[in-house]
C-alpha cells in the first residue's frame, strides 16, 4: 500500500473526497471500482 501522508507532498495537496471513484484493473485477473463517501 501507499504510506499515509503522500498527498501532502503533491502541490496542490490532493485527498480523496467523497463522490471520487477508483478504478484499477488487472489483466487476467480482474477489476475493483471504489466510490468514496463521508463518514457519518
Amino acid at each position: 500500500g501507499t504510506p499515509p501522508g503522500v498527498g501532502m507532498g503533491q502541490k496542490p495537496e490532493t485527498y480523496l473526497k467523497p463522490g471520487d471513484v477508483i478504478e484499477l484493473e488487472i489483466e487476467g485477473l480482474g477489476k475493483q471500482r471504489q466510490n468514496v463517501g463521508a463518514s457519518e
